[in-house]
């Protein structure tokens, strides 16, 4: 009994010699300009969409607070810890209309409005897979943010980042791949890396 332990980290060893990681592909796109000033003003961070729940709900939480703070945001918060007077979470979608926007700037003390969205967009492959798939499988997520500036109403900020791995039907070696929902974080993550390497020195 007092061997299975050793026996157990032998055999993942092993695994992990013979076995490769498929690499993350990543896809950035914009339809506005890079740059986000984020350490200026006031941001209300709407959560649209994660298709996550309990811990993963939370951890997405945490990584957004985190990589806005290390692109230099000074004040944000999100619209779930934010009572508003006019406004009801249904009001709140993803691609906000102006109702809602002139509603925000009015009753609100907030200069900017950033929707997040998390979207699954094909789950084909596991964690680890010990044989290759009958057909090529792909598993990619992506995330979506816009941003809008409360004062105009305008778009000022609109980016999508995919991230992707994949794996033909004629490779033989075992290899440790990535769930939809996995690649979400990784998504999220370059994401609020992009925002940071784009925003303004001051």
């Amino acid at each position: 009994m007092k061997f299975k332990p050793l026996v157990v980290c032998l055999f993942a060893g092993i695994i992990l010699v013979f076995s490769s990681c498929i690499p993350v592909t990543y896809n950035i796109s914009y339809e506005t300009p890079k740059a986000l000033d984020i350490a200026h003003g006031q941001w209300l961070v709407n959560i649209c969409n994660t298709g996550l729940s309990g811990k993963g709900n939370d951890l997405f939480h945490k990584k957004i607070s985190s990589g806005l703070t290390k692109a230099g945001a000074q004040s944000f918060s999100f619209t779930g810890e934010v009572i508003f007077d006019y406004i009801i979470p249904e009001m709140l979608t993803f691609d906000t209309n102006q109702e809602t926007l002139s509603l925000l700037k009015s009753s609100t003390k907030y200069n900017y409005l950033m929707n997040i969205r998390a979207n699954q967009l094909e789950d084909d492959l596991n964690f680890l897979m010990p044989s290759p798939p009958d057909i090529y499988g792909i598993s990619k997520s992506e995330i979506e943010i816009t941003v809008y500036e409360l004062n105009t109403g305008n778009l000022i900020y609109r980016q999508k980042t995919i991230a992707s791995v994949s794996m033909d039907s004629d490779d033989d070696d075992t290899n440790f791949s990535k769930s939809a929902q996995t690649l979400i974080f990784n998504a999220l993550d370059k994401a609020l890396k992009e925002i940071k390497k784009y925003t303004p020195a001051h």
